[in-house]
């Protein structure tokens, strides 16, 4: 794995530790959708948390 990689898995595990101390499983339904805009990746990600069910899940997918 070259060191750039291992950074970026890293830091998608630092994020997804920050959202998981979030539990935004608590304020959202599996059926509803929010949208994130990346200026810096011009992308726009549409965004599902699932987990009502004491499954843990966050679905992210771009919109190009």
């Amino acid at each position: 794995m070259k060191v750039n990689e291992k950074k970026q898995w890293l830091k998608l595990y630092e994020i997804a530790g920050k959202i998981e101390e979030v539990k935004p499983w608590k304020y959202f339904s599996d059926v509803e959708l929010f949208v994130y805009v990346s200026p810096k990746l011009n992308d726009i990600f549409y965004c599902c948390i699932m987990g009502n069910a004491g499954i843990i899940y966050i679905c992210f997918g771009g919109a190009q």
